[in-house]
């Protein structure tokens, strides 16, 4: 007898892909003799409930013979359908994608499928749906891998790469699922069209592992996911806005308005200020030093307004070089709006590479500059006073020169 203290359902994680005929029918043989029988089949686990261990043989049936790849199939069978198999000893059990799951305790009832030519011709509608399900999923890759490529894209990456690696492995297991389902399922086509029977005792167990170790993963995949987000929003390496205090422009790594001229800095005390001029550091794994600076104000000889303009810095550290690079047009993309006019850059010794842009009505200007493993991008608001872009640029380059 069954103990009180059992529970009678269990679930367990899908061993084989849904589209694999053979192995599910035989994985649910093998269930059935450990006394557990299925009442649902969901993506990635079964439910069982338990019974007496015995002897059950199992059978995938399409679920559809036409229709439209958009749609699902019906969760149950025709009623006529049913009412048949019923009668030559099959009752239904459940849906599985796009078959249905009969079930038969009578060894001498006869089989389902008598004829492989009839039943290759009833997976034509499975076919579809595994080639749709294939095609849907190399798009989605596809769009995913080109946008990892465009500015925000890979500025993502860098700010959020374990994010980033989390969808990547969703995308890929999917991917691979379908292609897997795919390859079954054309696999057994062929097979029945040749006139040759499924087997209804495939060995199973051999990619088992894989498989549901697979499946474990995307289940963890959601939950996985949420406390990154936690993450994002409260970031443990990320610092609050701060005020830009004399100690906080000394460390610095490039060079901020104080630099850029001699004279006294005066800072913008007018609403937002505390915006205007602050500075936010966070990291990654990609990234151990990331700096946003902002600095609004001007730079002053007695009566000589040297230097009026808004600046805001955006400086990352990477791991290494190549990733520098790659950031490069990405923090561009960022600015594009306000300057998205190309300039000549100048000759900057030291620099592996200098991009330069300005808006055509001249209200902005942007500078981007590489050297080994880092990369700076400084914006400003068009200029008064008696300094101009141009000139400011070999003191920022200066300021950011490590060499």
């Amino acid at each position: 007898m069954m103990k009180t203290s059992e529970r009678q359902t269990v679930r367990r994680l899908v061993p084989c892909p849904p589209y694999d005929v053979e192995a599910c029918e035989s994985w649910l043989g093998d269930m059935a003799e450990q006394g557990l029988m299925p009442e649902r089949w969901g993506g990635f686990e079964a439910r069982f409930r338990r019974e007496t261990p015995r002897p059950v043989r199992y059978r995938l049936t399409a679920a559809r013979l036409k229709g439209n790849v958009l749609f699902i199939p019906p969760g149950t069978p025709d009623a006529g359908e049913e009412a048949l198999y019923e009668e030559a000893g099959w009752h239904f059990v459940c849906r599985q994608n796009e078959f249905y799951i009969y079930a038969c305790d009578d060894p001498a009832a006869p089989e389902l499928h008598t004829d492989p030519a009839v039943q290759a011709l009833s997976l034509k509608m499975a076919c579809r749906s595994a080639v749709f399900s294939f095609v849907c999923w190399a798009i989605v890759i596809a769009l995913r891998s080109s946008e990892l490529f465009s500015g925000d894209g890979f500025l993502n990456l860098v700010e959020y790469p374990l994010t980033a690696l989390v969808f990547a492995f969703c995308y890929l297991s999917l991917m691979l699922t379908s292609l897997q389902n795919l390859y079954c399922i054309f696999s057994l086509r062929r097979k029945l069209k040749r006139g040759l029977p499924p087997d209804h005792h495939k060995n199973w167990r051999w990619s088992a592992p894989l498989h549901r170790c697979a499946n474990g993963l995307w289940r963890l995949a959601l939950p996985f996911l949420i406390v990154l987000l936690f993450c994002v929003i409260f970031h443990p390496d990320r610092s609050a806005y701060l005020r830009n205090t004399e100690e906080e422009k000394a460390a610095m790594p490039f060079a901020t308005m104080e630099d850029l001229a001699e004279g006294t800095f005066v800072p913008y005390d007018g609403d937002g200020d505390a915006f205007y001029n602050s500075v936010e550091t966070r990291r990654t794994l990609l990234a151990p030093r990331i700096i946003e600076f902002r600095e609004r104000g001007r730079i002053v000889q007695g009566d000589d307004v040297l230097l009026d303009t808004y600046m805001t810095v955006t400086y990352y550290d990477t791991l290494f070089p190549l990733l520098a690079r790659l950031l490069a047009p990405a923090l561009h993309g960022q600015e594009e709006l306000l300057a998205d006019v190309p300039l000549t850059a100048p000759e900057l010794p030291g620099m592996d590479a200098v991009y330069f842009y300005g808006s055509e009505s001249g209200a902005f200007w942007q500078l981007i500059l590489v050297q080994d493993d880092r990369v700076m991008s400084v914006l400003m608001t068009a200029m008064h006073g008696e300094k101009t872009f141009s000139e400011l640029i070999p003191r920022i380059a200066a300021g950011f020169d490590q060499s």
